[in-house]
């Protein structure tokens, strides 16, 4: 199988570069990945091993053999294309990219994000550099989203002194607003969760009192029934010691 992968692929190595590792790619997937997208994406080759075996090949045959990142390259334009065919608007915006632009973008994970940089690229007329600096600005921005929402998802950070900075409206006022939208959204969900829970916590102190006040009642109940049993103990015993004392004067 290895041996036929080398021969086929080094025929599509000849064509036009990115007509090679689109063909390139398909043929990969199909081959080695049993032509399921999916496996591909996760690399969960079941014939990984040669798979391996074919990319050291390829190298120890020349200097201008592809190298591994370009086998794994083909592999993901052949994906980030199947991707983007499901995204009918923005599919033919993809088209017209550059290969470079496209390769570019399979680092890009996030559909949203990927699918803004394609019409950024198309639109500000972007070379492949402020296409990089755009994605580095755009991981970054995540960042802080996700740097916010995990802030606001934990109340002893959202209440400490290190959280004001980032909550107060100086630094909101910064924020697009598809971002604070999605701030307001989470904060309204745990204001409604702490709501619930202050309510849960009210009727269970409501509870606890109600019980608190049934044992407080039964304790006095508890102490006359033990003073009543006390004092039969203490009568029977003051009339056993009668009676004994009425025998002794008999037998006198």
């Amino acid at each position: 199988m290895v041996d036929q992968a080398y021969e086929d692929l080094s025929q599509i190595f000849s064509n036009h570069l990115e007509n090679a590792m689109q063909d390139a790619g398909k043929y990969l997937i199909k081959t080695f990945y049993e032509d399921d997208i999916e496996l591909a994406r996760k690399k969960e080759s079941p014939k990984n091993e040669s798979l391996n075996q074919l990319i050291k090949r390829l190298q120890n045959r020349s200097a201008s053999s592809p190298s591994k990142s370009w086998i794994y390259q083909s592999i993901g334009l052949v994906i980030q294309e199947h991707d983007m065919e499901g995204e009918k608007y923005v599919f033919q915006t993809f088209g017209r990219l550059s290969l470079s632009h496209k390769l570019s973008l399979i680092s890009v994970t996030n559909t949203d994000s990927k699918k803004a940089l394609i019409t950024a690229v198309v639109e500000e007329k972007l070379s492949v550099r402020e296409l990089e600096k755009r994605k580095k600005e755009l991981q970054g921005s995540s960042e802080r989203t996700v740097g916010f929402l995990s802030i606001l998802n934990d109340p002893d950070k959202f209440l400490s002194d290190d959280a004001k900075g980032l909550v107060g409206l100086p630094a909101l006022k910064k924020e697009p607003l598809n971002k604070l939208n999605k701030y307001k959204k989470r904060a309204t969900l745990k204001y409604n969760e702490c709501k619930t829970r202050i309510e849960e916590l009210q009727e269970e102190i409501e509870k606890q009192k109600s019980y608190a006040k049934g044992y407080q009642k039964l304790i006095p109940t508890i102490d006359n029934a033990l003073n009543m049993k006390k004092s039969a103990k203490k009568s029977s015993s003051d009339k056993k010691g009668d009676n004994n004392q009425e025998t002794i004067e008999t037998d006198d």
